[in-house]
């Protein structure tokens, strides 16, 4: 007894720091293998999560259990309980990974797990009895037997597969449980359960050492569905083993009878919560198979709980009820009815818990006097790109406020302006209070005078033209290419020619990167270059954007970018100007710092401005920067979606990618031919905006805009963005966005599309 008690402890310790190591490395690896998880309202992360964590765990209990079987420590039969209920987990394992990875209808999943339900039923045998607290134990007829045990190892693996969760539920329940079923199988003398316990117990132990406060992976499908089929099936190995061991007949039928009630009573939370859903699912005629948020912690979390807190309940939820499990398994009459009230008590409170923790959510918005939702069709609207923050981000402003670091001047400052210098791959920075501010200060960097002509991007935003006027020029407006939707390169080499020609070049030309795609920079340089004119870009909405292998902003005399709410990356509101010329970026930050010159009184040479951004909108710059690749990758695959649902509709178009680089979709925009999609842009923008969902036309070509026609600016082309602005729309891209959500817009715009 000692010796297996020994035994247990090397197992699980063994077992947890395994699955420590394979999930850290997991981690590390679920990027490159695109395992990643976007964050929604059922989630406790807010940022771009590696998932598929359970692999981890999953692959070290294959390991710790083919050992023990080598070791012949596992007790009669354990070769072949381990081989079909261990056998079969891995296929359920790998079923749920290929979800992840591409995902399975909910039909076919489900008829997966209904044959690995089946085989487990026929390698290991069915459940013999049934005892409940005042009635005599039932003997259960084979196929009754066998029924039920289908439904349990279908149901199970199902309700684990619903509610896995970064926020540790399923880890916690999987430490619980496997604790229980260990103190079972000592009890009882069956090896092979007491060691799968403290195993799957280890293992759960290692995933939560990296996924409890803070979150860093998420178990995904392949952990939790894998879990529950390892608990449905575990009281089958129990009876398997005990066969083996006893005489036929010696088993007492009440003891076989508690061991389907205990096997429930064990995994309490997940089945009354389950089971609650999917009535109540039922009761609204909902889909029970699909993505929901429906369960009880959801709503939990959705009231305003922090995940952290729900899952401190379920831990308590799933001691009680292990310690519930073990006293009905040698309870008498009185004992066993207590624990099933009990259980039933346990589910009306937590759901008690719930409805309150709702009434008070919809009280505090009510005392706020924030808009309510409304009953009925109205849904939460959708934005097109919302702000999207994570954990970082609060550490560097907190950082800042606890070293009183709350002025201009900081270490998050600097910090911030060589980060993103670094990413963007030139040598100078300076961080202002916006892009505008960026691109201002920029046309004083190259010296524009009133009267001077600078070249600009036709089709864009007006911020990109307004600071030209600020400084008294004038601006040109170059039309875009249709592949690109940037700066015709022809067009603006015509254009120099013509000036030059008339022997006023201008002062600058600005290239505006248009939805997260850089211009095609090539034969744009190189017509500046010609001509000796300074080009600028104008990066706001290409963060992380590359031509030819180069980061957007980099290859112009300056680049400016943007930082507003609605950008891939935000600090609420701020700007950075870039540049490898030294000289330009120390005159911007002198502008920036209202041009004071060095004295040690305020002694003041030419106009200066207030644009420096502050430390603490810093910080969250820097948190941002670090998760810029993982925004990007988020919207390019919502592109991918939307084309995959969108792309086969007769007359709506997608913008293509470009050969010269790699864009971020920081929106994805459509076209709609009206005379072939038989509907048109404002139709499908107002059914959208019926359907509480935001979108918007395209950029109205700045030619058009009443303030540049009142100033007589000249233009060259404008035919394409024109069209472009007539046809073009902007559909809600922001990286929070789930597949739920996205789903919502698509289903809206195939309605509208409809002829």
């Amino acid at each position: 007894m000692i010796f297996f008690s020994l035994l247990l402890l090397v197992v699980g310790f063994g077992t947890a720091v395994l699955s420590w190591l394979l999930v850290g490395q997991m981690i590390r690896l679920a990027p490159s293998f695109g395992l990643l998880d976007r964050p929604n309202a059922r989630s406790s992360h807010t940022r771009l999560t590696p998932r598929g964590g359970g692999l981890g765990f999953v692959v070290a209990l294959a390991v710790v259990a083919t050992a023990i079987f080598s070791a012949g420590l596992a007790g009669p039969q354990a070769g072949a309980i381990v081989g079909w209920a261990g056998g079969l987990a891995l296929v359920i394992a790998a079923v749920s990974f290929s979800d992840d990875l591409r995902s399975l209808s909910s039909v076919t999943r489900l008829a997966l797990h209904l044959g690995s339900a089946g085989a487990a039923v026929w390698a290991l045998g069915a459940f013999p009895a049934l005892a409940l607290p005042g009635v005599a134990p039932l003997d259960l007829p084979l196929w009754a037997g066998a029924a039920l045990a289908l439904v349990w190892i279908v149901g199970l693996t199902n309700v684990y597969n619903f509610m896995d969760g970064i926020d540790g539920i399923a880890g916690v329940q999987g430490v619980v449980a496997g604790a229980a079923w260990a103190l079972l199988g000592v009890e009882v003398g069956a090896p092979v359960v007491a060691l799968a316990g403290v195993a799957v117990g280890g293992a759960c132990a290692g995933f939560l050492a990296h996924n409890w406060s803070p979150a860093r992976i998420f178990m995904g499908d392949v952990g939790s569905a894998f879990l529950g089929f390892c608990f449905a099936v575990l009281p089958l190995a129990l009876l398997v083993q005990l066969g083996q061991a006893h005489p036929r007949g010696s088993l007492r039928s009440d003891f076989l009878g508690a061991v389907p009630v205990f096997a429930g009573l064990v995994v309490w939370p997940f089945v009354a919560d389950g089971a609650f859903t999917f009535l109540r699912r039922l009761r609204h005629g909902e889909n029970v198979l699909k993505a929901h948020r429906s369960h009880l912690y959801q709503r939990l979390t959705i009231s305003g709980w922090t995940h952290a807190r729900v899952a401190q309940l379920y831990l308590w939820w799933a001691a009680g009820s292990a310690l519930g499990a073990l006293a009905y398994v040698w309870g008498g009459t009185t004992l066993k009815g207590t624990v099933l009230a009990a259980a039933g008590l346990s589910l009306l409170t937590v759901h008690r818990v719930t409805k309150h923790a709702e009434r008070r959510a919809k009280a505090g918005v009510t005392a706020a006097g924030l808009p309510q939702q409304q009953t009925g069709a109205v849904r939460p609207r959708l934005f097109l790109s919302p702000p999207h923050l994570g954990a970082d981000e609060f550490k560097f402003v907190t950082e800042a406020f606890e070293h009183n670091w709350i002025a201009p001047a900081g270490p998050n400052l600097k910090a911030f302006e060589e980060e993103f210098a670094a990413r963007v791959g030139v040598k100078h920075a300076v961080s202002l209070s916006s892009g505008t501010a960026a691109l201002h200060l920029a046309m004083r960097c190259v010296g524009v005078k009133p009267g001077d002509e600078v070249f600009v991007s036709d089709f864009t935003f007006i911020a990109t033209a307004n600071p030209i006027v600020y400084e008294g020029g004038r601006p040109v407006f170059i039309d875009c290419e249709a592949e690109s939707w940037n700066m015709d390169p022809a067009l603006l080499a015509a254009a120099l020619d013509d000036r030059a020609k008339k022997g006023r070049l201008p002062r600058a030309v600005i290239v505006a990167h248009l939805y997260g795609k850089t211009a095609n920079m090539g034969p744009i340089l190189a017509a500046c270059e010609r001509h000796g004119v300074p080009v600028i870009e104008d990066a706001a909405e290409a963060v992380g954007a590359t031509y030819q292998g180069r980061a957007a902003g980099s290859m112009g005399l300056a680049g400016a970018f943007s930082f507003n709410g609605n950008k891939i990356i935000t600090t609420s509101g701020g700007g950075m100007l870039v540049s490898n010329d030294k000289a330009l970026v120390d005159f911007a930050h002198s502008l920036a710092t209202q041009a004071r010159d060095p004295a040690p009184h305020y002694e003041h040479s030419t106009i200066g401005y207030n644009y420096r951004m502050s430390n603490v909108v810093a910080g969250i710059g820097r948190g941002q920067l670090r998760v810029l690749d993982d925004r990007v990758a988020t919207r390019r695959r919502i592109y991918a979606r939307y084309q995959q649902a969108l792309g086969g509709l007769p007359g709506i178009g997608f913008r293509a990618e470009t050969p010269w680089g790699t864009g971020t979709r920081w929106l994805t925009c459509i076209t709609i031919d009206p005379k072939i999609a038989g509907t048109d842009r404002e139709a499908v923008r107002l059914a959208l905006e019926e359907a509480n969902i935001e979108a918007r036309p395209l950029w109205k070509p700045l030619h058009l805009q009443p303030v540049f026609q009142r100033m007589g600016c000249a233009v060259f082309g404008g035919a394409v963005s024109e069209q472009l602005f007539e046809h073009g729309l902007c559909l809600p891209s922001g990286s929070a966005m789930s597949d739920i959500e996205q789903d919502r817009v698509i289903e809206q715009v195939l309605r509208a599309a409809k002829p």
